[in-house]
């Protein structure tokens, strides 16, 4: 996490951009653990949703949790609808929120511009 802060910092972000984002993104996941009692997220997806906040500030991090959404959806959709996961089994959603941070970090600004091309 410091090494994420320390690098974007050096790269433009503000600290207030950053700490919301690590807030915001922290939060949105600590409020899903206690709303679910640990059934739909674990305490490691808290922790990886700060990071995404502190990695891409908060524009980018909501662009990277769209992105793990509709990833993660993409890919239980065939499990669930081929019988091979039911709605209740657990599927670990960091592997989606990893990629989506990884790929936000590459390609953030170009996706967000994609995606509000759709709204507007």
């Amino acid at each position: 996490m410091a090494v994420a802060v320390v690098g974007n910092l050096l790269r433009g972000f503000t600290w207030s951009d950053l700490l919301l984002g690590a807030v915001i993104g922290g939060g949105f996941f600590a409020a899903q653990f206690l709303v679910s009692r640990g059934r739909w997220i674990g305490g490691g997806d808290i922790r990886l949703g700060s990071l995404m906040g502190l990695m891409l500030g908060l524009q980018q991090l909501l662009v990277a949790g769209l992105l793990a959404y509709v990833v993660g959806a993409a890919a239980a959709l065939p499990l669930l609808v081929s019988g091979r996961k039911q709605l209740a089994s657990p599927m670990p959603f960091g592997t989606f929120l990893t990629a989506a941070t990884f790929i936000t970090f590459l390609c953030g600004p170009p996706l967000l511009s994609w995606y509000l091309q759709f709204i507007a």
